[in-house]
């Protein structure tokens, strides 16, 4: 129940990725090298995979397993990776094997530190009752405090997102500042890619019919501070019409969560940790 429970919540990014692979032809599940290219060690791992680029898995498949070896990878041997148990956002260092306790309600999931993800956490009985459900980024930091992510919503239903019903965000996380920006394709640059593989009109074709959303953001959820990080005390939101307000934030479980920005994830906006 607990898997299941996680797996709506992430349904968000699982969706993102779909529309990522529709973009590029990037697989949904990914053997780590496809990630990790540099990292040998990834070659010859077949046990464990990754969902898009940022959520790493290992399922654990033998009876009577309470623990689990899970190899994390690195990007580089200069730069560390940092990597994070999902549930309880322990900070990890790629280019280690750490070994995880796996009693019968946990699964070893980790996220990639520089990534940002988003999510849905309120509890509903089927994903069409999510549809006005507010959102939750969960934001994972790497070595340099920056994190970047995507988030694609359309109608869930049709085929209008070939003909620009959709929308598409880009958020980053750079110098304690947190943005949402308008976003084309998640590899706009990569022209040579993205109109080989189905979809690539998704880019370029004109909107037939708009989609829209009131749907916002309801927590922002920071992981990866060092011990010598400011001491946060706010956060300052400026939204789309320039309005600019302060709500709380709140350090919890080794997280500064940003409390109730109530933004639209539809538009652009900026929010800034204050100390």
């Amino acid at each position: 129940r607990s898997a299941i429970r996680t797996r709506y919540e992430y349904l968000p990014y699982i969706y993102t990725t779909f529309w990522v692979a529709n973009q590029t032809g990037l697989p949904v599940m990914r053997p780590l090298w496809v990630e990790f290219p540099s990292d040998s060690q990834t070659f010859a791992k077949d046990d464990t995979f990754i969902t898009g680029a940022s959520i790493l898995v290992k399922p654990v498949v033998f009876q009577d397993s309470d623990s689990a070896a899970v190899y994390l990878p690195t990007s580089s041997p200069t730069t560390p990776t940092f990597w994070y148990d999902i549930e309880s956002s322990e900070q990890f260092t790629g280019g280690n094997t750490v070994n995880v306790a796996t009693p019968l309600n946990k699964i070893p999931v980790f996220q990639r530190g520089g990534s940002i993800i988003p999510k849905r956490e309120r509890a509903r009985r089927a994903s069409s009752l999510m549809e006005h459900d507010p959102y939750t980024l969960q934001v994972a930091l790497d070595s340099n405090q920056k994190a970047s992510g995507l988030l694609f919503i359309d109608d869930g239903l049709s085929f209008n997102f070939l003909k620009g019903g959709y929308i598409a965000r880009s958020f980053n996380f750079e110098n304690y500042v947190i943005t949402s920006s308008s976003l084309s394709s998640p590899y706009a640059s990569s022209s040579s890619l993205s109109s080989t593989v189905a979809g690539s009109s998704v880019v370029s074709s004109p909107a037939t019919k708009a989609f829209t959303t009131e749907n916002r953001v309801e927590r922002i959820s920071i992981l990866g501070f060092p011990a010598n990080s400011p001491p946060f005390i706010r956060a300052e939101v400026t939204t789309a019409s320039g309005q600019s307000y302060s709500v709380e934030l709140e350090r919890k479980n080794g997280r500064v969560i940003i409390r109730k920005p109530d933004v639209l994830v539809s538009e652009n906006w900026s929010i800034k940790l204050l100390y």
